[in-house]
């Protein structure tokens, strides 16, 4: 004997529907696609303001590495030209030296305490 379908309600447009198959959650597939679009752009603006300053960041490190494969740079010119030492894509170390990273680069200060190795990956 079949099971008597039920009926659901789509969670994004909140019309009801019968679902055409047993694991059906919204009514078309607009819907659906809708629901998830709305979803992510919630997480993506969330995040698009620590992605602009990483982009501001890589593209000054980026620049002072210019077709050179590492450099060295003082403090307080990263500091002039609005580099910001608050803010990685990640960290590790390396013999007792702490790596900052923005993507494909990567910062470490020198044995003189006002420098910073810069190198890419």
């Amino acid at each position: 004997m079949r099971k008597k379908p039920e009926i659901k309600t789509c969670p994004f447009s909140n019309v009801i529907f019968t679902p055409k198959r047993n694991n059906q959650v919204f009514a078309t597939s607009k819907d659906r696609i809708a629901y998830h679009n709305e979803k992510n752009n919630i997480i993506r603006n969330k995040i698009s303001e620590v992605n602009k300053q990483l982009l501001k960041y890589y593209k000054i490190l980026d620049s002072l590495l210019e077709d050179y494969q590492y450099a060295y740079v003082h403090k307080q010119y990263l500091k002039k030209v609005g580099f910001s030492f608050k803010l990685f894509t990640y960290y590790s170390e390396y013999k007792g030296n702490v790596i900052y990273g923005i993507y494909d680069i990567k910062l470490m200060k020198h044995h003189d305490e006002n420098y910073y190795y810069i190198k890419r990956i």
